[in-house]
C-alpha cells in the first residue's frame, strides 16, 4: 500500500511510530474498500492486539498505552484519520488511506513499481 513519502520524513527515525502509521493506513484503506460494497461495520481494535502487535518493548501495558497516545497524536499531525483510540483501544471507520487511489493512478507505471518496491 502506497504511503505519502512526507509523512515517513515527518514521523522520522521512530521506528514504531511508522509501524503504527502503516498498519493505521492499511486498516482504513481496507475499511475503506468494505464500505463501498456496503458491507463494513466499524471494528475495535482492542488494547491487548495492540499491546501484542506493537508493544514487545514495553514491559508493562499501561507504559505502551500512554506511548501509543503520543504516538498516536504524531500520526494525526500529519494524517487525520477517522479512527479515535479510547480505553477500548482503535475503532476502525472508513477513511481516506494517505495517499488517494486517484492519486496513485496518476503515477506512471515505472514511479509505481518505485514506490511499492520502496515499502
Amino acid at each position: 500500500m502506497p504511503t505519502d513519502d512526507n509523512h515517513i520524513k515527518e514521523i522520522g527515525f521512530d521506528c514504531s511510530a511508522l509501524d503504527l502509521y502503516v498498519w493505521i493506513a492499511r486498516k482504513h484503506y481496507f475499511a475503506q474498500q468494505q464500505a463501498k460494497t456496503g458491507n463494513y461495520e466499524p471494528k475495535v481494535i482492542n488494547c491487548d492486539f495492540l499491546f501484542q502487535q506493537f508493544g514487545a518493548e514495553y514491559s508493562r501495558k499501561r507504559d505502551f498505552l500512554k506511548d501509543l497516545r503520543k504516538k498516536d497524536q504524531k500520526i494525526r499531525a500529519i494524517y487525520s484519520h477517522k479512527s479515535p483510540l479510547s480505553e477500548k483501544g482503535y475503532t476502525i471507520y472508513p477513511c481516506d488511506p494517505p495517499i488517494l487511489e486517484k492519486d496513485f493512478k496518476e503515477i506512471d507505471k515505472k514511479e509505481k513499481q518505485e514506490l511499492l518496491l520502496k515499502y
